[in-house]
Formats: structure tokens, sequence, C-alpha cells
């Protein structure tokens, strides 16, 4: 019984201490989802793309939709004389979990587009900030890194299908 009850203890502690007021918490997820290109969502000029995703993570399973600006960087090449280096220029996306309609906001920090134009084909590394969020996540902060491969459908068409995963760490309040 002594066991028991000193085993309960750990585990009430660590379940304490893992929800206290700003502890962090590890994300961990895979996804799959579409874009299709959209005619200048930020209003400056450069067109852009809408995104959608869902998946299965550590939170549980969620649904991702936003805009992204891509820009040439500069003629940069990536691997070979056909692959192309794309710097996303802005991005913003909302990340909102099933369960219970939660939303994470999302703002770009950096990432890249790697366009392979001989089979359409691309890699993709983005960096993220928690900027807020709704219901369990109000006030949330920390980041949230999303690499993957995806392809161009249609040749020359403006839709894409993509495959990935991300990781980071949420802090709530």
């Amino acid at each position: 019984m002594k066991k028991f009850s000193l085993a309960l203890a750990c585990a009430l502690c660590i379940f304490l201490l893992a929800s206290a007021p700003g502890a962090a918490t590890e994300l961990r997820a895979t996804f799959s989802g579409w874009s299709l290109q959209s005619i200048d969502p930020f209003v400056d000029g450069t067109n852009g793309r809408h995104t959608h995703s869902a998946g299965r993570g550590r939170l549980g399973a969620f649904e991702t939709g936003g805009f992204s600006e891509l820009l040439p960087a500069d003629g940069t090449m990536c691997g070979s004389l056909t692959k192309f280096l794309l710097v996303y220029h802005k991005s913003n996306a909302v990340i909102r979990y099933v369960r219970d309609g939660s939303l994470l906001l999302t703002e770009l920090v950096d990432g890249t587009v790697c366009f392979d134009t001989d089979d359409n084909t691309f890699t993709f590394d983005i960096h993220r900030s928690i900027i807020g969020g709704t219901g369990r996540f109000e006030g949330a902060s920390g980041f949230l890194d999303s690499t993957g491969s995806g392809a161009r459908i249609g040749g020359t068409g403006g839709t894409t299908g993509f495959t990935g995963t991300s990781s980071g760490t949420l802090i709530l309040p």
C-alpha cells in the first residue's frame, strides 16, 4: 500500500509540474495537405498560396489553414541546376484542434522551399512562432518547426499536395 501511495504521489507531482504556469510542452506531429495558388493574400502585390492540412500529434487531431507568399532566392540553386530555392516572404497559419476547437496562432520566422523543375517535387523547412491561441491555448507562446515534401499536381498548375512532420515547444501562461 505504501508503494502504491508513493507512486500515486509521484505521478501527481509530475502532473502538477508539467501543467504548471509557464511549463513547456514538447510538440510532435505528422500532417498532410494541399495548397492552391492565391492572388495577393496580403495585398502587397505578390501572389501567394492558400494552404490546408490535417494531422495528429501529442495534443490530438488538428487541422491547419493559412496563407503564405514565396519569393525566389535571387537565382540560388539547392542541389542541382533544376532545383530552385524559394524563400517564405510572409506566412501565417491557424491550427485548430478537433477535440475542442481550441486554436493556436502562428506566424513565420523563416522558411524555404526547394523546388525541382524536372519532376515538379519540392521539400520545405518552415520555422514559426506561436503567438497566441484560444480555449486551452489562451496566451500561448513557443515555436513550431515543420519539414516535409510534396509535388505540384498537373505540371504547371497551382495545386500541390504534401506531407510532413512538426516539432516544437508550447508554453502556456
